[in-house]
């Protein structure tokens, strides 16, 4: 909790001023800060069954200006990345792609609920972006590698 708070004050923002949480997907070590955002509407694929008062999405949707919210099944069955387009594009991908190495090796998460659809969402992830945040490593970048599903 720490290391958010004071990424946040570091970027000048505080908790309280997001307006938006987007859980990737409703395992515990991706949703276990949200109570740090009490200002936040809260965001999650409705096949999680997230809590009541969470907005329940179910296919790709624009949540602001280039910021879209994308189905990405496979690690589970309601996984969500999170598409934003800047100066370059990134996704946002939880455990879709959990690690660099998952990248490199072209192989989806360990744990996942359906291997080839995890593929099938890595890939079109990857055909998409420049620079993929994953779910527990460093952002890296698309090397012009693009996988065929």
């Amino acid at each position: 909790m720490q290391k958010i708070t004071s990424a946040l004050r570091a970027l000048g923002f505080k908790s309280t001023s997001v307006g938006y949480v987007v859980n990737t997907h409703l395992h515990i070590d991706h949703i276990g800060c949200n109570h740090l955002f009490e200002n936040a509407r809260l965001v999650a694929h409705r096949l999680e069954d997230p809590p009541v008062g969470t907005l329940r999405l179910s296919e790709r949707t624009t949540l602001l200006q280039n910021v879209e919210i994308v189905s990405t099944p496979g690690h589970s069955a309601g996984s969500l990345s999170v598409f934003v387009t800047a100066e370059r594009k990134y996704a946002i991908v939880g455990d879709a792609i959990p690690t660099k190495a998952n990248y490199d090796q072209h192989v989806p998460p360990f744990l996942n609920m359906n291997k080839a659809l995890a593929l099938k969402s890595m890939d079109m992830i990857l055909e998409w972006a420049d620079v993929v945040v994953p779910g527990h490593d460093s952002p890296f970048e698309v090397l012009g590698k693009k996988y065929d599903g």
